[in-house]
């Protein structure tokens, strides 16, 4: 997920607000995981971000790769459930 964020955010296809808030989130989520914990309103939250990704625009590579990062989100909520 890093991955993908570092690559839309140097492709400046995510405003700095975004970037923030998903860069948080996925912080928290490794330590949630790490802990072996669960957070529903953790979970719903990455779902939240994982549709804003979806909706957004950009040439095709930005796509793929909000695409892929929306994936990735929906399996780290999945997994925190």
């Amino acid at each position: 997920a890093q991955a993908y964020l570092d690559q839309l955010e140097r492709g400046d296809a995510l405003s700095t607000s975004f970037v923030a808030d998903l860069a948080a989130a996925l912080e928290r989520s490794a330590s949630r995981l790490e802990d072996g914990a669960r957070d529903e309103d953790l979970a719903a939250r990455l779902e939240s971000l994982s549709v804003a990704l979806e909706e957004g625009s950009g040439d095709a590579i930005a796509k793929k790769r909000r695409a892929a990062l929306a994936e990735t989100l929906s399996g780290i909520a999945a997994r925190l459930r």
